[in-house]
Formats: structure tokens, sequence, C-alpha cells
């Protein structure tokens, strides 16, 4: 959409954040292709680029080099957020001397700023996020101290002046710096809570002479909180009155308070039709390439692009919005209905992971554990890139009854990118934790098909499917084409070596076995109780031999003495 929103205004930017974990997904580009400026929505933070003492802008660097393979210009964000420093510094300079912390900000700032001094795609830097409190008015501004447990800025009053001078020093002249917040667009058209302590508060920064280009509204709205066009499009005016440039920065609708698609469907229309419309208004972007990807979460359904990464009816609608205003003699490519194709599930098979959709089935969902990051390659295998030396594992959890299994076969495609073990664990109700097959010796970044079996498990129904490191090496597994079927081949055998014999667990009946709670915790960290324990999902029978050796010279060592 955006070569066709240039035609009309070239100095309008259509933007996207972006996510570093989904940059070899093909389908994730097709989308990001469609936005011309791209931010980061975590790599280019503080607690990223130093989230230890180290400085370390390699995330940030990735994010930079994707956005320019799509000839998107790039923005900043952020230099400084008061609410969320790294853990390491929140301790070492809550209630320090605030000459040090100072000094120690200041000199990160400086630093990021010179080491992208030359990158012509940066555009723009939110200096400062988030200084105001949610409870600041007109009346009343309160800026804030740091996160919600910390004071590590309670005695730096000007932190905002002298972080926007020092950024201008550092920065090139073409480069516009922007204070950024939430809550501030005016909602309702109650301009005396925190949009007009915002309006004050750039306003005094101005008079000031501070070097503040512009403001970022970041426009995380609701169907009951939110601005219609003449407000926003007021506020606008507001701002261009102080020589104020405004971006939408953040745009997103939680579903969570709208009666329908309909209502959330305008509010976003009108949110970029007031900024399309005015000219002091120059960049629109949404906070994430599609649902799935939200902060809010797909189930929420905030953004453009729907969880399986189609378009949207409200993204069709700003784009004739814009070819209405087109001029006559304007040439353009001509946009095309992007329909969602019709999968047959007729056959019976519960797919997981469908081969060229790049996506988990809707029916599950990503229950990993101990990861960086989970996403897909150019080739549609999920991935999990864990935290060694933990057990992490790849791992798909459903709460819907008509997807649960029980005793037939996964099928699935696999590769590794280092030697090691692999366990396939299935998640019953009354089984948490039961391996059905191991892998060893796996042909590095060799794709082979797997089939691991699934036994009876009398009285009981499983819902989960696990891929775990076995021995924590930090393995990267990667799974495609990834379906159960209750329809077994009696000619299919394993590939690789079973862990445990899958005739001797059929035969062992739930009541011999030791059950636990399931967890209803969703994976997206270490769970305490794998965290904590030694074992981590391996087989602690195993282990009883050797616990019979130990036990047996203790008590040689008593006898003896």
């Amino acid at each position: 959409m955006s070569d066709v929103i240039q035609k009309v205004r070239p100095d309008f930017y259509f933007g996207v954040a972006t996510t570093r974990s989904s940059f070899k997904n093909p389908r994730y580009g097709d989308i990001v292709s469609t936005f011309n400026l791209q931010v980061a929505e975590n790599e280019c933070k503080f607690y990223t680029i130093q989230g230890s003492e180290n400085f370390n802008t390699e995330q940030c660097d990735e994010s930079i080099a994707y956005a320019k393979e799509f000839g998107a210009v790039y923005r900043g964000h952020n230099l400084f957020w008061p609410a969320n420093s790294p853990f390491w510094f929140k301790q070492q300079f809550d209630n320090s001397d605030i000459n040090i912390t100072k000094s120690v900000i200041l000199d990160y700032v400086a630093k990021v700023l010179d080491h992208y001094k030359n990158e012509e795609s940066i555009l723009y830097w939110d200096v400062v996020n988030e200084a105001l409190t949610d409870d600041s008015t007109i009346e009343n501004i309160v800026i804030r101290t740091g996160s919600d447990s910390s004071n590590e800025f309670a005695k730096w009053n000007t932190y905002t002046e002298d972080i926007f001078k020092i950024a201008r020093e550092h920065t090139n002249p073409n480069v516009k710096l922007f204070y950024n917040d939430y809550d501030i667009e005016n909602s309702n058209g109650d301009f005396n809570n925190k949009t007009g302590a915002a309006y004050k508060y750039i306003k005094s920064l101005k008079e000031k002479k501070v070097p503040i280009d512009g403001i970022g509204l970041q426009m995380h709205i609701k169907c009951d909180i939110y601005p219609n066009y003449d407000q926003l499009y007021s506020l606008i005016s507001k701002y261009e009155e102080l020589g104020v440039e405004v971006h939408i920065t953040e745009m997103d609708i939680s579903m969570e308070k709208c009666k329908s698609e309909e209502e959330q469907r305008k509010l976003y229309l009108d949110v970029f039709k007031a900024c399309f419309d005015h000219s002091n208004c120059k960049v629109f972007t949404v906070w994430g390439a599609y649902d799935t990807k939200s902060w809010l979460g797909a189930n929420n359904f905030p953004l453009l692009f729907d969880d399986e990464m189609y378009p949207k009816d409200v993204y069709f609608d700003m784009l004739d919005y814009v070819l209405k205003k087109l001029p006559s003699d304007a040439t353009y490519p001509t946009p095309t209905s992007t329909v969602k194709p019709t999968i047959d599930t007729s056959d019976g098979i519960n797919y997981i992971i469908r081969p060229n959709t790049y996506i988990i089935d809707k029916s599950w969902a990503n229950w990993s554990w101990a990861y960086e990051n989970v996403d897909f390659d150019k080739d549609g295998f999920i991935y999990i890139c864990p935290i060694g030396p933990f057990y992490g594992a790849l791992s798909f959890h459903t709460d819907n009854e008509k997807n649960e299994f029980n005793e037939g076969a996964f099928h699935f495609k696999m590769k590794v990118d280092r030697p090691g073990q692999v366990k396939v664990v299935i998640h019953c109700k009354n089984q948490e934790f039961y391996p059905i097959e191991t892998y060893d010796d796996i042909e590095v970044e060799t794709v082979k098909d797997y089939v691991a079996k699934v036994p009876l498990m009398e009285d009981d129904t499983c819902n989960r499917i696990s891929f775990q490191d076995a021995y924590g090496t930090g393995m990267v597994i990667s799974v495609n084409d990834l379906y159960f079927t209750d329809k077994i081949d009696e000619e299919e055998t394993p590939i690789e070596t079973i862990a445990t014999s899958t005739e001797a667990i059929a035969t062992t009946t739930t009541s011999e076995k030791t059950t636990k709670t399931p967890s209803t915790s969703t994976f997206k960290q270490i769970p305490d109780d794998e965290l904590n324990n030694e074992n981590n999902g391996v087989n602690t029978m195993s282990k009883i031999p050797y616990i019979f050796i130990i036990v047996s010279v203790f008590f040689i060592y008593l006898n003896n003495y």
C-alpha cells in the first residue's frame, strides 16, 4: 500500500513494527513489504543493546539491515525509557549518586547515536519514551522516576531536556527527534488528562529551546477509549502551532471492548484518515505485522493482518481511501484481492503445522519452553532457538477437544543443527510427561520423515506434543508437516531407535504410572518445576541404578567407620 500512498503524499510513511525472530519467514516478509517504514519492537532498546553491562548492537543492526532489504526507511526506538531499564542497571543505580546515573545514561545515548550516525536509512529517533505517569494532568505533570519497583532517576528532573540535547549533538541534522507516549491522543475529547499534560510538557520543552522535532502518539486504543476523527485532527493542529510534527507510532486496537469487527474497523479508518488528511501528521505505524505478533495477543485481533497472515477488510478500507485521492494521471500497480484458501479437513488428519502455511494451526498454540525465540524459516519449518543449557522443547498444545489424541501416530519432517538427542513427549490429562520416541545420532541439517507412534492411553486423552533437546545442548530443532492420525500403518517403523518400547508402554496401565496434575502454564518461559528440577524431563527411572550405587557406597562407608 505504501507505493500508492506515496503517489498522493510523498512525505507520508506507512510503518510497521518488526521482530527479529520472524526475519526468516517469507510470508512475514510479504506483509512487511507493503510498508515503507520499519521500527524494531525491542531490538534497539536499552535492555536489548545493553541487557548486560556489555554494549552490543547486533540485534538492532540486523533489524536495520532487514528494513533496507525492502527499501524501507527506519525509526530508531528508543534511546531512553525510564520505566524499563535493564535489570542490572536498576540494581546498580537505584538510589545511587544521580550524577553517576546521569553520566552512564548520557554516555549510552551518545554511544548508540555515534554508532548509527552514518546510517542514512534512519530518519527518526524516539529519544525519550513514556516519561509521563498515567495520572498526569494538564494541571499536574508528573515525570517517571524509574520502574514501578525502582527510582533510579528520582533526582534527575531534567532528564528529558538533557537527553534530547545530547541526542542532537550526536545525530545528523536530517534525523528528527521525537518524544513518544501512550494515552495522549485526545481520547473521548478529554484534553485535560494525560493528553493535556503531554501537550503542556512538549510546549515547555520548545520554550526552553530543547531540540525536539516531533511527538509520537502511540495510539494503543480500545472501542471505549479512543479519539474520533475531529478530536485527533484538532490535536494534530495544536501541535502544528508549536512547530511539532505528529506521528502515529504504535497503532493497534484491542477487540476487548468492541461490540463488533465493524466497530474496530471504523476506529482504525478514522485514525488513519485524520493522520493522512493532515499535513502535519507524516507517519502512521501499526505495532506488529499480524495478530499473532501483537503484544496484545492474537485473541484480541488488534492489527491489520490476521493470525493466518491475510489482510483484513480494514486494510483494504485504507487502501480504497487513498485510491480515491490519487491524481487522475497517476499510475500504480493494480491492487489484487487476497482470498484465503479453503483447506479440506475431511481427511480426518489433525494438522499442527501444515506445509507452506508458515503458521501453527489455529486449533493449536505454541507452548514451548526455555527458548530465545520460536518462528518459521524460509522453508516453512517452525524452529526453536533454546536457551542452553536447559532442556528446552518445541511444544504444541490444544484446548480444542476435537484435536485431543490417543492411540495413533504423529508424522513430521525434522532437522537439527547439531548432534544430540531429540525426545518426543506427549502430555495427557492423567500422564503429564510421557516419552514415546527418542532419536539419536540425527544427521545434522538433513530433513527426514519421522513417525512417532502414540500407544493407547487407557482412560486418558492427550493434548500436547513436545520435541525436547534431551541433553540441553542448545540444539535448534526444526519441524514441518506435523500432523496426527489415528490410522496406523502396521508396516511403518520408526526411523530412529525407540527410547521406551511402545509395546511395553501399551501394556502398562494408567494406574501403574505416577500421575501429575497437568500444568496450566503457557510455557512462554521456563516452568519453575522444570527449571528447578535437575532431571528436567529426563527419564528418572534411568537414574535408579546410579542412586542404588551411591546409597550402597554410603552404607559401606558407615560400616567401615
